[in-house]
């Protein structure tokens, strides 16, 4: 978990009880100042919270108001048609709640469709042949694959891509049935600098077996800080298992021939697709 994602976790939990306490508070049969201070002081550390989140990626704060807002409305809708004579309040709440929520939505939603930033191209989704974008901490990755044949082994090109201004380590990892590849001489962890784009090149080979293989790219990203720019979002990467909880992404090989099974395989490549031009986003960079 990063400090980013314990924030949010923070801000919700304080949210639930700030909601709670401000329900004692106007609902009781006697006005209670006690729980109005405790509901005010805990929406007061939650706006101090999302403050830095929000210089550093405002579109995963609008997306947490949209969806706490929306569902506060929701509750509130399922109180209203089951409480008799619930008053006024929760009505005006309820619509208050729908109202910020849609509003954050819409504004994120207008932000991650704006028009693409000449100086600062989403490569990763002009990818030729690319299949799905995961994401983790705010790193990006998609693999494309060139199937082999007879001695040749297959080749999977996973393109990653920096969302942000400050640099990210990457660490990957190969994992599936019968398969067989190298991740030497390429580095442990792969150096991303700020908002750089980069390709691994992997030379896998599947046994022969019925069907495809399913092989699971693992990606593990090490690093916090610095501004999205990419506003683009991809689905977050799930965790592989419990015991292996970075992020995966699966591809299926055809197995290969017999023929040249033995051979030794080719070396991947680590190559650096695209940087920005040096002083382009100097500004941008306080937010690291």
């Amino acid at each position: 978990m990063t400090k980013s994602d314990s924030r949010f976790l923070l801000a919700t939990v304080l949210t639930a009880a700030g909601g709670i306490a401000l329900t004692l508070a106007l609902w009781t049969p006697v006005p209670a100042m006690a729980p109005a201070y405790a509901a005010g002081a805990a929406f007061l550390i939650v706006i101090l919270l999302l403050i830095l989140p929000a210089r550093q990626d405002l579109d995963a704060v609008l997306l947490w108001v949209a969806g706490v807002a929306l569902g506060s409305a929701l509750l509130l809708g399922i109180y209203l048609l089951s409480a008799y004579r619930p008053g006024e309040t929760p009505k005006q709440a309820a619509g208050l709640a729908a109202l910020v929520g849609l509003g954050a939505f819409a504004w994120t939603w207008k932000r991650q469709g704006s028009p693409e930033d000449p100086d600062l191209p989403d490569v990763l989704a002009a990818v030729a042949g690319v299949g799905p974008i995961r994401e983790a901490n705010r790193v990006q990755f998609g693999a494309v694959v060139h199937p082999g044949g007879g001695t040749e082994p297959h080749r999977v090109e996973v393109t990653f891509q920096n969302c942000c201004t400050a640099p990210r380590k990457a660490r990957f990892d190969v994992r599936g049935p019968l398969t067989r590849t190298v991740l030497a001489p390429v580095p442990a962890w792969v150096e991303i600098g700020p908002l750089e784009v980069h390709r691994l090149i992997l030379p896998i080979r599947t046994e022969k077996q019925p069907g495809a293989t399913a092989v699971d790219i693992l990606l593990a990203v090490a690093g916090d800080g610095g501004r999205r720019l990419r506003l683009r979002r991809a689905r977050k990467a799930l965790p592989h298992s419990k015991l292996d909880p970075v992020g995966y992404l699966r591809v299926h090989l055809d197995p290969l021939p017999a023929v040249g099974a033995e051979a030794p395989l080719p070396a991947p490549r680590h190559e650096i697709v695209w940087r920005p031009r040096a002083g382009t986003f100097a500004a941008d960079a306080v937010g690291a």
